[in-house]
């Protein structure tokens, strides 16, 4: 069987986050959908690159890259806006090598999470995290990333920025704030559909106007569902999400990013197929 062969699900990407196993096994799994984006969210695994590439030259595949690929030995969080210099460099330079991935392989998009206003804390308390700065101040540095990110892709690479659900450190959490962030960089939006959905819910706006009111910036969606609480990656139809608004967004490459084995994702698959039928620019 073909590459080509194995889709069945056009026109759909999944996360390698999804399955929650190891880089090969879910490489292969994911054949079945169109483009498989490597997510952030694996344990380390020795010669994770190597395996890629080694999958990539024997099946061609499409490919995205989102939040920091190849997963990292040490437990550290991406935050391109922190006002710790150590965090920051090494935030930056993990970015820029990632970058670089995306263009060995020909990757069209990446896709980056834009920080917070104060360091996220070790797991078992660890780390008790570094100091809240106000919003203005990290959003400078976050978009000061960026432009760092943007010069060194050079155009080869685009890079869009994705929404975080709130939490009282996230950044890009309500319409305006995703405005703020895309408006001030000129760059696109991944649209993560469950964060936007527990942002609606914690702070007080509705779900649809904000997908209307940020549909212009789209390039990209995330699609699990939760029941507004928290941000639980969901098969869809298992939390309280109206996906039927996203109708109305004409672009942006949807990609799954619920987690669970591998007939809960072809379940999610049928449902978003069976939601968007009608959606405009449908591939």
């Amino acid at each position: 069987m073909t590459a080509e062969e194995k889709v069945c699900y056009r026109g759909l990407g999944a996360s390698t986050s999804c399955l929650g196993k190891g880089m090969e096994e879910s490489i292969l799994a994911l054949r079945e959908f169109e483009v498989i984006e490597l997510g952030a969210n694996h344990h380390y695994e020795e010669g994770a690159v190597e395996t890629v590439e080694r999958l990539h030259e024997r099946y061609d595949l499409d490919l995205l890259l989102h939040g920091c690929f190849p997963p990292l030995r040490e437990w550290f969080i991406l935050n391109p806006a922190s006002q710790d210099e150590e965090t920051l460099a090494e935030t930056r330079r993990l970015i820029l090598a990632m970058i670089d991935l995306a263009r060995r392989w020909e990757v069209p998009l990446v896709s980056l999470h834009p920080g917070f206003t104060a360091y996220p804390t070790r797991p078992l308390g660890k780390d008790p995290g570094t100091p809240d700065v106000p919003y203005a101040v990290a959003l400078r540095t976050a978009q000061e990333s960026f432009r760092l990110f943007l010069d060194y892709a050079r155009g080869d690479v685009e890079l869009i920025v994705e929404n975080l659900p709130y939490e009282p450190t996230t950044m890009m959490r309500s319409p305006e704030e995703i405005a703020e962030f895309v408006e001030g960089l000129g760059i696109g939006l991944l649209l993560d559909v469950g964060h936007l959905h527990v942002s609606a819910c914690q702070m007080g706006f509705d779900f649809a106007r904000g997908v209307e009111a940020v549909a212009k910036y789209v390039r990209e969606l995330h699609l699990h569902d939760n029941d507004g609480h928290a941000d639980q990656h969901l098969p869809l139809g298992r939390g309280t999400i109206d996906f039927s608004p996203l109708q109305r967004v004409p672009d942006g490459y949807p990609i799954l990013e619920a987690y669970g084995d591998l007939d809960e994702l072809r379940q999610s698959a049928e449902r978003w197929q069976g939601i968007v039928m009608n959606r405009p620019g449908t591939r």
